[in-house]
C-alpha cells in the first residue's frame, strides 16, 4: 500500500482552514478590490472623455474645427480654444469658407453679375443668392458679363501685353474670375528674372550679365536693373557727391579733383588725363585714396595743429606745424600725394606754408624724416623740403607769376618716382608751376611712409585729399 505525504485530516479541519481569509494555501487571494483610476494620471479610464495627452479619436476636427491643437483641461474634458474656427462663428476662413454670417469677403449681388439685391449667407457658410435680383451670367459662354473677368474667348481687350509680357497667347480660366498666363510666361516678361536680349533687355531683376559698377568707371558699389530692363541702375555705384562739378559722381569719375566732361583716358589704365603728371602719363594709373572730406572718417591721425570738419570740408590751423596723416603707406613705387585747398584771406604774420606730407617717420608727434610739397603764401613760390639731422631744408623752388586772392583754390601734387620729386602747383586763375629735386638715394626706404596734410603758421581749408600710385 502507497504512503501519502499528507495524512488524512478531518473534514471539519479542511473547512476551518478554508474559512480563515487571513491564511493562504496554494493562491494568492486578494484582500479587497484594486484601486480605480483618477482624472490626472494620463490614462483614458472609462468615463472620462480625455486624460493629459489621451484624447482617444477625438479632434479638432471631429468637435466641428477646421482645424488646429485639441488639448485636455485638468477636470478631464476637452480644451477647443486651440482649435481653429468653424462655420457659424462669423469670421470667414477664406481657405475653408465663402462666407460667414455677415462677413460675405466683399461679395454682393452685382460682383457676383446680378442687376442688384442682398447677398446672405447659409447655414453651411455658402453664399446665398436667394435675395439677388436679375439672371446670373454663365461662365462658359464666351460671353463677357458682369462679374467675370473673361469668358471662354472673350477677353475683352486684354492680351499678353497688356498684361506687361512681351507676347504669347492670353487665355481665360475656367471659373471666368482670372486669367491664365502660361502662354504668356512662356514668351516672358521685364521682371522675370531672365534677360530678353531679343526684346533689348540690357539686365532683368538681379540678371546683369556679370556687369559690376566697375564697368560704368565706378570704383566700387552694387550695380542694379532698371524698372524697364532697358538699362542699368548706377544709383548703388554713386557717391552723392562731385567735388569738381563736371557732371560725374565722385565714385565715377576718373579724375574727382579735375574737371573733365570728357573723361579722356588716353592710356587706357582707369585715371583720367586730366589727373596725369605732366610729361609722365604713364608715372600714374591707379586712383588709391579720394577723400572730398564730406565726412570724418576717423582713420587719419592727427599730429600737432587743429584739425576740424566743416561743411565739405577740413579745416586745419597751426600757430607752428601741424601734419594730418592718411594710415596709407607706399613703398618705393610711383605715387602721388594731392590736396587742394583755399586759404584765409588774412595773412598771418612770418612764413606760412600749406601742402602735403609724404613719407612721414616719426615718434608721437616729433618728426625724424620727411618730405613735403608746399605752397608758401609768403614767398609765393611751390617748394620741396625734406626733414633731416633734426631739421627741415628746403631742396627746391619755383616762383609763380600772380599772388592772386587768398580764398581762391590751390593745389598741390607730389610725384614721387625713384629718387625723383616732382611738386606741381595749380589755382582757380590758371596759374601753373612746377619744382623737382633728386635724392641721393643709399637706402632703399627713403620714401616710405604714411602721407597727408601739412600746415605751417596757417589757416587752410582742405577740400580734397587723394593719393595715387
Amino acid at each position: 500500500m502507497k504512503r501519502t505525504l499528507f495524512p488524512t485530516l478531518p473534514l471539519a479541519l479542511l473547512l476551518l482552514v478554508a474559512s480563515n481569509t487571513g491564511c493562504r494555501m496554494f493562491m494568492d487571494i486578494p484582500d479587497a478590490p484594486a484601486v480605480q483610476g483618477h482624472c490626472g494620471d494620463g490614462v483614458l479610464d472609462p468615463g472620462e472623455t480625455c486624460d493629459g495627452t489621451q484624447l482617444g479619436v477625438a479632434s479638432c476636427a471631429s468637435e466641428g474645427f477646421y482645424g488646429g491643437e485639441l488639448a485636455c483641461n485638468g477636470e478631464c474634458e476637452l480644451d477647443t480654444t486651440g482649435c481653429d474656427g468653424f462655420c457659424g462663428d462669423g469670421a470667414r476662413q477664406e481657405a475653408h469658407e465663402t462666407c460667414d454670417g455677415t462677413d460675405l469677403g466683399g461679395a454682393t449681388c452685382e460682383t457676383l453679375g446680378f442687376t442688384g439685391g442682398t447677398l446672405a449667407c447659409t447655414d453651411l457658410c455658402a453664399l446665398d443668392t436667394l435675395g439677388c435680383t436679375g439672371e446670373q451670367p454663365t461662365c462658359g459662354d464666351d460671353v463677357l458679363d458682369t462679374g467675370e473677368v473673361c469668358d471662354g474667348t472673350d477677353l475683352g481687350t486684354e492680351t499678353c501685353e497688356t498684361q506687361g509680357y512681351y507676347g504669347g497667347v492670353l487665355a481665360c480660366t475656367e471659373d471666368c474670375l482670372s486669367f491664365d498666363l502660361t502662354d504668356c510666361r512662356a514668351v516672358g516678361r521685364c521682371g522675370d528674372g531672365v534677360r530678353q536680349v531679343e526684346q533689348g533687355e540690357a539686365c532683368d531683376g538681379f540678371e546683369l550679365s556679370g556687369h559690376t559698377c566697375a564697368d560704368f568707371g565706378c570704383r566700387s558699389g552694387v550695380l542694379a536693373c532698371a524698372t524697364d530692363c532697358q538699362a542699368f541702375d548706377l544709383s548703388g555705384c554713386r557717391s552723392g557727391h562731385d567735388e569738381d562739378q563736371d557732371g560725374f559722381d565722385d565714385n565715377c569719375d576718373n579724375c574727382p579733383t579735375v574737371a573733365n566732361s570728357q573723361q579722356r583716358d588716353t592710356d587706357g589704365d582707369g585715371l583720367g588725363d586730366a589727373c596725369e603728371v605732366p610729361g609722365n602719363p604713364d608715372g600714374l594709373s591707379e586712383l588709391a585714396v579720394f577723400d572730398p572730406f564730406v565726412t570724418d572718417l576717423g582713420i587719419y591721425t592727427s599730429l600737432n595743429g587743429t584739425w576740424v570738419h566743416g561743411a565739405d570740408q577740413l579745416d586745419g590751423a597751426s600757430d607752428f606745424a601741424g601734419q594730418y596723416l592718411h594710415p596709407l603707406t607706399f613703398y618705393m613705387v610711383n605715387y602721388g600725394v594731392e590736396a587742394t585747398f583755399s586759404l584765409d584771406v588774412l595773412e598771418r604774420s612770418g612764413e606760412n606754408w600749406s601742402g602735403v606730407m609724404f613719407a612721414w617717420q616719426g615718434t608721437g608727434g616729433a618728426t625724424s624724416h620727411g618730405y613735403t610739397c608746399l605752397y608758401a603764401r609768403d614767398a609765393n613760390q611751390i617748394q620741396i623740403w625734406e626733414y633731416v639731422s633734426n631739421a627741415w631744408q628746403i631742396r627746391s623752388q619755383s616762383n609763380l607769376p600772380s599772388l592772386g586772392p587768398a580764398d581762391q583754390w590751390r593745389r598741390v601734387l607730389a610725384f614721387v618716382s625713384g629718387a625723383n620729386i616732382r611738386c606741381g602747383y595749380e589755382d582757380e586763375t590758371g596759374v601753373t608751376a612746377s619744382t623737382t629735386w633728386t635724392k641721393n638715394l643709399p637706402a632703399d626706404d627713403e620714401f616710405q611712409g604714411p602721407s597727408g596734410l601739412r600746415v605751417y603758421q596757417e589757416s587752410a581749408h582742405f577740400r580734397s585729399f587723394v593719393m595715387y600710385r
